[in-house]
C-alpha cells in the first residue's frame, strides 16, 4: 500500500513539472503580448464603492494583442453607445 502512494505521489509530481515546462516553453515560444493605448484622457475603468469599477465617461481606448484589435469608446453619460441620452422621456410619451 505504502509503494502505491509513494508511486502515485511520484506520479503527481513528474505530471506537475511536466506541465510547468510545457507552460514556460509556451510563454518563451508565443508570448502573448498586449498594448493598450489611451486615445484620450484617463484609464478606461475607475473604481467604484458600489459596483467596484464603473467606466469613466468621455475616454477613448484602443487594445491590441496578437489575436485582435478593439477600441472602446466611452460617451458622456459612461456607457459604450455613441449617442448620450436625456435623463428622463421627454413629455407626452
Amino acid at each position: 500500500m505504502i509503494r502505491k502512494l509513494r508511486d502515485l505521489a511520484i506520479m503527481a509530481l513528474l505530471s506537475v513539472l511536466a506541465l510547468v515546462a510545457v507552460e514556460l516553453m509556451v510563454r518563451w515560444l508565443a508570448p502573448q503580448d498586449k498594448t493598450t493605448v489611451h486615445l484620450g484622457q484617463g484609464t478606461l475603468g475607475k473604481r467604484d464603492a458600489d459596483t467596484g469599477h464603473l467606466l469613466t465617461p468621455g475616454v477613448h481606448t484602443r487594445t491590441t494583442t496578437s489575436e485582435f484589435t478593439v477600441e472602446y469608446q466611452i460617451n458622456e453619460d459612461g456607457w459604450r453607445d455613441a449617442a448620450t441620452y436625456p435623463p428622463e422621456p421627454p413629455p407626452g410619451r
